[in-house]
């Protein structure tokens, strides 16, 4: 957002303290673990460089978290599949081999 809106005349080092600030104690921390704890010693303009690295990666991390979703998901339902047609085909087998248990063979 910040970058899509510069002409509101901010200064960098106020946008990204407002940024920070508005983080959830998690999110800080996660920032600061990310930048190795350096976030806070970072000028505005490195912080602001590294928001934009740190949000560029989050939507790629957001689109491979639902891609493993999907992918688990989809093999959810072929296993579902599978178990589904073993189980018509055991009792297919099952009726079949009673069916020729039952009757004498005319080939003996």
């Amino acid at each position: 957002m910040f970058n899509t809106c510069p002409h509101h005349g901010f200064e960098t080092w106020r946008l990204v303290s407002y940024f920070y600030e508005g983080l959830t104690p998690k999110d800080r921390q996660m920032v600061e673990l990310m930048c190795n704890g350096t976030f806070k010693d970072k000028d505005s303009n490195e912080a602001m460089e590294y928001l934009d690295l740190l949000a560029e990666n989050a939507q790629n991390w957001t689109l491979q978290a639902l891609l493993r979703h999907h992918v688990k998901l989809n093999l959810i339902h072929l296993m579902e599949e599978c178990t589904t047609l073993g189980k018509i085909m055991t009792s297919k087998l099952t009726k079949k081999k009673k069916i020729m248990t039952s009757k004498p063979s005319l080939y003996l």
